[in-house]
Parts: structure tokens; sequence; C-alpha cells
């Protein structure tokens, strides 16, 4: 299934299939595809498609999963994650109809003997390449609209949660385990030092003190809340891939979202205060009354930072990015220490 030989006799069994559903995918019997560019990933590949019928033209992505090891259990179980990702991405799409301005992609069709599923394309920019309009001394209108943007990021997070979730709880004691879990690593690599861990993880206990019941009802979570996956057409908001969509915290996306944001701070040509006002929107759109130093909010943003360390300590990168990766080491560890001092 790795090879690029299968994985081309895969695509054109997908595209000829989309060919031969055509009246029910595209509403033409006669259609045209034309392909444009193929991702690669480490589990999946991603063509990007034109479909041309009667005078339209609809772009379209076909995703295909690879499974992450041979064997047929491995096979079985990457078929119905094709088949989850696709109906719970038919299902977001649904719940947002009545919502102007915010959306996902459109499902199109899924084809699990494939290992495939085929979604419209959205177009627009995607949030991290609008994010790049914050670099040095934005224009008050600049940052007005990015602002705007922000707050609709959040707001669709916010609906998000709204839409039919499922039932239940979360438990602290399994993202304390979760979070020890890297940290042992990280003090085993002497990325931090063994009294830092076991100070974190009495910050922890601390902050899980703090968080009211209310706050411990799970929500949808999509799990990959970045702003590479987002995707912003004028103020129309679009959100991407649910491969990792689950049940879990309600503060866990958002964040994941908040981190990313203001790692822009790393960067020098970007100002603290037009990040940290970006940031503020963000949270505003979400729950205008939510403050960033709320226990479970606090909580969450230490174990997706724990995560980021650990990730850059199981995947170095090379130079010069790895010069990057050390600031942000630094930058981290400042962040961690000061919150267990």
């Amino acid at each position: 299934m790795h090879g690029a030989a299968e994985s081309a006799v895969n695509f054109d069994s997908v595209l000829e299939r989309l060919g031969a559903e055509s009246s029910q995918h595209f509403a033409s019997t006669r259609v045209r595809m034309e392909r444009r560019r193929l991702l690669v990933r480490p589990f999946s590949q991603v063509l990007e498609v034109d479909v041309e019928a009667d005078g339209r033209t609809i772009g379209a992505f076909v995703k295909i999963l690879r499974p992450r090891s041979d064997g047929v259990q491995e096979l079985e179980a990457t078929r119905r994650n094709i088949a989850r990702e696709f109906e719970v991405t038919a299902k977001v799409h649904g719940g947002f109809a009545p919502h102007a301005g915010l959306s996902t992609a459109r499902p199109i069709a899924c084809y699990p003997e494939l290992l495939a599923m085929v979604t419209e394309r959205v177009d627009g920019v995607s949030l991290q390449r609008l994010l790049a309009r914050a670099r040095g001394f934005p224009s008050e209108d600049s940052l007005k609209a990015l602002s705007t943007t922000m707050r609709a990021v959040g707001a669709w997070l916010k609906t998000f949660q709204a839409l039919d979730g499922p039932d239940g709880h979360v438990f602290l004691d399994q993202i304390r385990n979760y979070l020890d879990k890297r940290l042992q690593p990280l003090a085993e690599g002497h990325v931090i030092d063994a009294d830092l861990r076991v100070r974190l993880l009495r910050y922890f206990d601390d902050l899980a003190r703090k968080v009211p019941l209310s706050d411990l009802a799970s929500v949808p979570v999509h799990a990959d809340f970045t702003p590479e996956n987002v995707i912003i057409r004028d103020c129309d908001v679009n959100v991407l891939d649910f491969t990792m969509a689950k049940a879990g915290a309600r503060y866990l996306d958002l964040s994941h979202m908040f981190m990313h944001v203001d790692l822009l701070k790393a960067k020098p040509w970007f100002r603290a205060g037009v990040v940290d006002a970006l940031t503020a929107a963000l949270v505003a759109g979400f729950d205008p009354l939510l403050r960033i130093d709320h226990p479970l909010f606090e909580l969450l943003l230490m174990q997706h930072i724990v995560c980021h360390l650990r990730q850059m300590q199981m995947d170095p990168p090379a130079l010069p990015a790895r010069l990057y990766a050390e600031f942000l080491r630094r930058r981290y560890l400042t962040w961690l220490a000061t919150r267990a001092a």
C-alpha cells in the first residue's frame, strides 16, 4: 500500500468511480477531471483535481489514507478510519448549514474499500498565511480586520461544540497521566530536569482542584485546530481535516489554537502587543467572559506546550530550523518554570 505505483492506481480507481457516479456527485452525466497537485503526508496522500461539468469547474480533494503498518487488521482499521472521518465531516458540514459565514468542506463521496474520501475544495487563504499580515506595524484597519477574523475563528469553535455532541465527562486524572507520559521522556532525555517534572505535576494538581465540575462535560473537539487547517475567504471561516476529531475537553481546541498564534511572538518581526490582540480576539470570539488564566484553559495549554517539546525531542529539525527550535525550547522552558515556581 505504500508504494507510489499502488497509490497512483488507487487514485485512478477513485477518479473512475467519481466519473461513473458523476450525476450523483456533480449533477452531470459527463465530466472531465484534471489533476492539479499531489500532497504527500506521513499517513495520507491528497490529490487536488478540477472537475469540469457542464461548463462549471468544481475543485475537489481526493484523500487516501495509508495504513501505518502491514497486515489485514491494520487495513481494516484504516478503512474504518476513512469512513469515520467522512461521516464526521458530513455531520459537521450539515450542522453548520444554518450558520452563515461558518462552515467546512462539502463532503462528496467516500470509498472505504479504496481507503479514500472526496471533499469539495474550499477556496480562500489559510489562517497561517493571513496571520503574516500582522508582522511589523500593521495599519489600524489591517489589525481590525485580523481581529475580526480571529473572533470569527473563536465563534466557529463555539458553534462546533454546540452541535449534537457526545455525552460524558472529561477525567482530569487521565489528562494528568497523558501529561506525565510526555514529561517522563523529556526528563530522561535531559530536556527538563526531574525536579521540574515533579513541580509541573504538582502545579497540574493545583489547577485541577480549581476546575469547576461544569467545565468537565465532554464536547466535540477537532484535535488538530491549527491555523493551517482554517481557510478564510472574505469574512467566512472554513475548517478542514476532521481526521482526529473526537470527544474531549471544552478548551482543548481553543488552547491549541492559542498556542500556535502566540508562537508568533517567537519571531522577531511580530510585535507582542499585536499578537496579544489577536489571541484576545480569538478567546473573545469563543467566550467574551473567558480569561486565559482559567484553570482548565491553562492546564490544557501546559499540556500542548509539553507535547510540542516532546515532538521536537522525537523529531529534531535540521539546521537552520534547529536554531529556531532551540529558541522555542528555551521559551517553553521559561514558561513552564514560571508556572511551576
